[in-house]
C-alpha cells in the first residue's frame, strides 16, 4: 500500500478547495507506504511514514523510518490455549528539538477462551515490555537515560452471559436477549517519567472501552489498572433475517486503585473511583432505516462528557442520506470550550 501526497506550499489545498472545511481545517499531509505478509499463523508489517505539516504553527509529527511488527494470529479455538505473541521495532525521526530514537515493543502470554451456548469465560495473563535507545543529546535533562525501559504483567478475565427470550412484534418472530457481562484488568504499574511519547495518546472513551486492555494507543506507556467493568446489552434479533433490530448497551467501570501512569510530565494522576457511565443505542428496523447513538455521562460532575448520534436512510434506487451530531466536553483544559459538530452528506 502507498498512500502519498505532497504540496508546494502550507495554502495549497486551502487555494485548491476553497469550499471544503476538511481542506480548510486539514493540517497535514501523510506520506506512507506499507507491505504486509499474511502466512498461516502470522502477520508481518512493514512501515514507513512521514507527514507534511499544512500550519506553519503546528509542529511536525514524529517520522516512523520504519516501523516493522510481527503477531502471531491465534485460532481462538474454544477450549484450547492460545499463544499471544508480539513484536514491533520503530525507528522515530524528526527535523525539530525533541528527542528522538528506536523503540522496541514486545508482549508475550496466553489466553484460554470458553465458549458456550449460554455465556463465554476468557482469562488472559501476558507479560509486556518496551526498550528504548534514544539519539538526541539535546534533551539530556528530560531523559537522563539513553536507554530506559519498563516491563509489566497484565492479566484480565472477560465472562458473560447470554439469556433470550421469545417474543414477536406484529406478525413478526423476534429473539430478545439480556448479556450481562463483567471484565476484570489488573497491570502492576511501573514509573515511566523518563519515557518519550513517539506515538502515544488517551484513548476516546465510550461503552466499548470498557473492555479494552489498555487506555493509550501507542506502545510508548505501559498502563497501570486495577479494576472491574459491568456492563449489560439487550438486543432484539430479527428470526427471520438474524440482523440485530436494536441493540441497547450501558456500562462503567469501577477503579480499586489510582491511575498514575500518565502521559504527560505534569499531568496528575487520575483518582476518581470510577467511570463515566457509558451507553450506546443501535436501532434498524429494516434495511433502510439506520439510527446508531452514544453517550458518556460523568457521574462526579453531574456533566455529559460526549454524546453522538447519526441517522442513515437508504433508499431503494442505492441513494443514502446521513445526518449527524457529536459533543464533546474539554476535559483537559478548562480554558478550552467544548465541540458541537453537525454533520450532513448524501
Amino acid at each position: 500500500q502507498i498512500n502519498y501526497s505532497k504540496a508546494s506550499d502550507v495554502d495549497y489545498m486551502k487555494d485548491l478547495d476553497t469550499a471544503n472545511i476538511n481542506a480548510q481545517r486539514k493540517t497535514n499531509l501523510i506520506q506512507m507506504a506499507s507491505m504486509d505478509y499474511l502466512g498461516d499463523n502470522w502477520l508481518t508489517t512493514l512501515r514507513a511514514q512521514q507527514f507534511q505539516s499544512l500550519a506553519d504553527d503546528i509542529n511536525k509529527d514524529y517520522e516512523e523510518l520504519p516501523q516493522l511488527t510481527t503477531l502471531y494470529r491465534s485460532a481462538g479455538t474454544p477450549f484450547e490455549l492460545q499463544p499471544i505473541l508480539l513484536g514491533q521495532y520503530s525507528n522515530f525521526g524528526s527535523n525539530r528539538d525533541v528527542v528522538t530514537g528506536e523503540r522496541v515493543y514486545g508482549e508475550a502470554g496466553l489466553s484460554y477462551p470458553m465458549l458456550w451456548g449460554f455465556g463465554f469465560l476468557k482469562p488472559t495473563l501476558k507479560y509486556r515490555q518496551v526498550n528504548y535507545e534514544l539519539s538526541d543529546d539535546r534533551n539530556d535533562r528530560l531523559y537522563p537515560d539513553d536507554s530506559p525501559s519498563a516491563g509489566a504483567p497484565l492479566f484480565n478475565l472477560d465472562g458473560g452471559l447470554v439469556f433470550e427470550r421469545e417474543t414477536s412484534f406484529g406478525d413478526k418472530g423476534i429473539t430478545q436477549t439480556l448479556e450481562p457481562r463483567l471484565y476484570y484488568l489488573y497491570s502492576e504499574r511501573e514509573d515511566q517519567a523518563n519515557q518519550p511519547d513517539f506515538d502515544t495518546t488517551d484513548l476516546t472513551f465510550n461503552y466499548f472501552s470498557l473492555y479494552r486492555e489498555t487506555r493509550f494507543s501507542g506502545h510508548d506507556r505501559l498502563d497501570d489498572a486495577n479494576q472491574v467493568s459491568v456492563g449489560v446489552t439487550s438486543r432484539y434479533i430479527s428470526q427471520e433475517t438474524g440482523r440485530d433490530l436494536l441493540s441497547a448497551s450501558i456500562g462503567q467501570i469501577y477503579y480499586f486503585d489510582d491511575r498514575e501512569v500518565v502521559l504527560g510530565r505534569r499531568a496528575e494522576p487520575d483518582t476518581e473511583s470510577s467511570s463515566g457511565i457509558a451507553g450506546a443505542l443501535n436501532f434498524a428496523p429494516n434495511k433502510k432505516i439506520d439510527l446508531r447513538t452514544s453517550l458518556v455521562w460523568d457521574p462526579h460532575e453531574n456533566n455529559t462528557d460526549s454524546a453522538f448520534i447519526n441517522a442513515s436512510y437508504k433508499t431503494d434506487n442505492n441513494s443514502i442520506f446521513n445526518l449527524g451530531y457529536a459533543y464533546r466536553r474539554n476535559l483537559v483544559s478548562e480554558n478550552q470550550p467544548q465541540t458541537d459538530e453537525v454533520s450532513a452528506s448524501t
